[in-house]
């Protein structure tokens, strides 16, 4: 479909441009850009942030938008802490099923994660065509958890394509927070030595058993079975430490995430006023059933190392950030990814020390990996947006 023409206005005041793109049979995505500024020399001086969806059921026009960082909350106030005062934001809803995104049958759903990667680059080459004058301005990718699997794959297609000038684009860097790169480390990660203090003999042996089941399922390719024996692992573990978040391990965290989700007020919102402001044909989605989710799930359980490794290859930066309290990806397991990727600094990056940059954030890197810790659980930007944000300014800047 064509972009909506300049006379048409989006929600709010901001400028805006928004899409529905076919990008095979039977597979519609969404993406919705808003400027910095209404004036295009302004905006040409900000960089551009694409704003993934995080996971299945959070779609980046709604949840990333109104929730988080838009222009708008989800009473359609405006956000004081908005972070389009310091880029252009493109939201793209690259999860089939989830936000205005969706398929004409069940057949339509993407194979593989290297699919959802290739959809996902699909809709970044159709906003280009669509919005050429960003093709020049540089440009940073963003997501966490389960939606990194998807950045990193298109990550690693868009890198390739921009060294072999396929893309007119500026793609500088991906930043992935805590990055699902390998689940049966995480399983693991609980069942080692050094951990058996901190639990008692008959839960020891539990948390053993459960990893032999996930490394079991992972070397036979059972990858629902593997993603399941993740979740059994953080819920015994956070029932254990009595934490009142599952997937954040400091006792001083007090509300889940679920408290602070408005997925119904969300869901109204994007099906009236936004819906009917942009003229969408098809509803926004922050549900689906079963066998979608089982499917979702088994393609982002397995393991992604080679995909980094890949992007590590070309000129674009890989930013990789964990949360220091992350009790689904350990912090620890993200340092020990990390430090062996397989590429040419390998070795000059274990060697390069971790520094403290501001009294909460660490950093190390070399060449093109830089890797930050920050104080968060599993959602860095709901957990620390101040933080986060940081972290992001400061990779646009350098």
């Amino acid at each position: 479909k064509k972009v909506k023409s300049d006379e048409e206005k989006g929600v709010g005041s901001t400028k805006q441009n928004w899409s529905e793109v076919t990008v095979r049979e039977g597979a519609h995505y969404f993406w919705w850009l808003y400027n910095t500024s209404s004036s295009k020399a302004i905006s040409k001086n900000k960089p551009l942030l694409i704003s993934l969806s995080t996971e299945i059921l959070k779609g980046a026009s709604g949840v990333n938008n109104f929730d988080q960082i838009g222009p708008l909350d989800i009473d359609l106030n405006p956000r004081d802490n908005t972070w389009l005062k310091d880029f252009n934001i493109l939201f793209i809803d690259n999860i089939l099923g989830c936000g205005f995104s969706y398929v004409d049958d069940e057949t339509n759903y993407a194979s593989s994660s290297d699919q959802m990667g290739e959809d996902t680059f699909a809709v970044i080459k159709d906003f280009f065509n669509k919005v050429p004058e960003f093709r020049t301005i540089p440009t940073y990718m963003m997501s966490e958890n389960s939606g990194t699997v998807i950045a990193a794959k298109t990550a690693s297609i868009w890198s390739q394509a921009q060294k072999n000038k396929q893309i007119e684009s500026n793609l500088k860097a991906v930043v992935l927070g805590a990055p699902w790169i390998s689940l049966v480390d995480v399983v693991n990660f609980w069942a080692k030595p050094s951990n058996k203090d901190k639990f008692s003999e008959e839960e020891f042996k539990e948390i053993e058993e459960r990893a032999r089941n996930a490394t079991e399922a992972e070397e036979k390719g059972e990858y629902w079975k593997l993603f399941y024996s993740v979740v059994l692992q953080v819920v015994a573990i956070g029932d254990h430490y009595k934490l009142n978040n599952a997937y954040n391990l400091s006792p001083s965290v007090t509300t889940n995430y679920s408290d602070v989700e408005k997925n119904d007020k969300l869901k109204s919102l994007m099906n009236n006023q936004v819906k009917n402001v942009l003229r969408l044909g098809h509803e926004w989605k922050n549900n689906v059933d079963s066998t979608v989710l089982k499917g979702y799930a088994e393609k982002v359980a397995k393991p992604i190392k080679q995909t980094f490794d890949q992007i590590l290859k070309t000129d674009v930066r890989l930013v990789v950030i964990a949360g220091e309290n992350d009790l689904f990806i350990p912090a620890p397991s993200v340092t020990s990814w990390v430090n062996s990727f397989n590429w040419e600094n390998k070795e000059a990056f274990q060697a390069a020390k971790q520094v403290d940059i501001d009294n909460k954030i660490s950093m190390k890197k070399y060449g093109n990996l830089e890797y930050y810790i920050i104080e968060a659980g599993h959602w860095l930007i709901v957990d620390n947006p101040q933080d986060l944000k940081k972290v992001i300014i400061r990779v646009t800047q350098e």
